[in-house]
């Protein structure tokens, strides 16, 4: 399957595992539910996240706050308690409108510790 090429973000899931720890952690994506559906098996997606709401289930994408409602009803919080972190800076919007911390996270340079930074300044211990 063409999915299998799909790369692991190695750094991206230690720092999750930490976070799990202490925290719940949840993916949103706007991915093909083909795709999700092999990667959740390929990359145990569900054994590291505590929710993963992909917009071709829940029929909205990330345009849409709906979609980060159910990720808020999937992990029984709240706006407020909650930071949303995405590479693409339009995905932000709609959560910090609705009272998420968000961060923009540059997929390319792939800096955790600058990610690890700014999580820290908004109280996330790791």
């Amino acid at each position: 399957m063409h999915f299998a090429s799909t790369p692991k973000n190695e750094k991206m899931f230690e720092l999750a595992l930490r976070l799990r720890e202490r925290y719940k952690i949840g993916i949103i994506t706007d991915n093909k539910k083909d795709r999700m559906d092999y990667l959740r098996t390929f990359q145990r997606l569900d054994e590291l996240f505590d929710s993963v709401v992909v917009s071709a289930e829940v029929g909205y994408d990330k345009r849409n706050e709906r979609i980060f409602q159910k990720a808020l009803l999937s992990l029984n919080t709240q706006p407020e308690n909650t930071i949303f972190i995405d590479n693409t800076k339009e995905n932000l919007i709609i959560p910090g409108e609705m009272g998420f911390k968000t961060i923009l996270f540059d997929q390319k340079t792939n800096n955790i510790d600058s990610l690890m930074h700014e999580l820290t300044v908004f109280g996330v211990r790791l």
